[in-house]
C-alpha cells in the first residue's frame, strides 16, 4: 500500500505542476465547461500530441471525455 500511495502521489503532483506551468498565461477558467476544454484542447494535447476526441455533459455537471485512441491502451487487445 505504501508503493502505491507514493505513486499516487508523484502523478498527482506532476499533473499538478503540469497543469500550473500551462496555464500561467492563461486567464481564470470560471465555469466547469471552460475547466473541461482547457483539459481536451491543451492538457490533453500536451501530453499526447492530439486533442480529445469527443466530449460530452449531461448540463448537470457529468462530462465524459472519449478518446478512440487513447496511447496508453493502444496495445491491449
Amino acid at each position: 500500500m505504501e508503493v502505491k500511495r507514493k505513486l499516487l502521489n508523484m502523478g498527482f503532483n506532476i499533473g499538478y505542476r503540469l497543469v500550473e506551468q500551462m496555464s500561467v498565461d492563461s486567464t481564470r477558467l470560471p465555469t466547469d465547461m471552460e475547466v473541461m476544454k482547457f483539459v481536451c484542447k491543451d492538457l490533453w494535447n500536451r501530453c499526447f500530441s492530439k486533442q480529445i476526441d469527443k466530449l460530452q455533459t449531461n448540463r448537470k455537471g457529468t462530462f465524459v471525455m472519449q478518446d478512440a485512441d487513447f496511447p496508453w491502451l493502444t496495445n491491449i487487445s
